[in-house]
């Protein structure tokens, strides 16, 4: 019997997909909800993330998207780096040319 203070509190982990359609209408769809078991860690997340996936037959799927994901992130952020280098490069022959 629990006192006045006390609960009882259960973690579930819902996976729900996202996507946008030709028509660009934002859709989404319940994939999967299950009952976190033990502390709300990063790898109890995990394990219950890569469950569901393998249950469904999809991390093929998650992980490319995943890495290509990633890759992007990659080719943005390198992008971002030349653009900073070459503006501080200008900036400086610039000041170079003062002195």
């Amino acid at each position: 019997m629990l006192g006045p203070l006390q609960t009882i509190c259960h973690f579930s982990v819902y996976i729900i997909a996202h996507w946008v359609t030709k028509e660009w209408e934002l859709k989404e769809t319940l994939i999967d909800f299950c009952k976190l078991v033990g502390p709300h860690t990063g790898e109890n997340l995990a394990e219950a993330f890569v469950n569901c996936i393998n249950e469904f037959n999809i991390a093929t799927k998650v992980y490319y998207l995943l890495l290509l994901f990633f890759l992007i992130l990659q080719f943005y952020l390198l992008i971002i780096i030349l653009f900073i280098s070459t503006f501080f490069i200008i900036l400086n022959i610039g000041f170079n040319t003062y002195n």
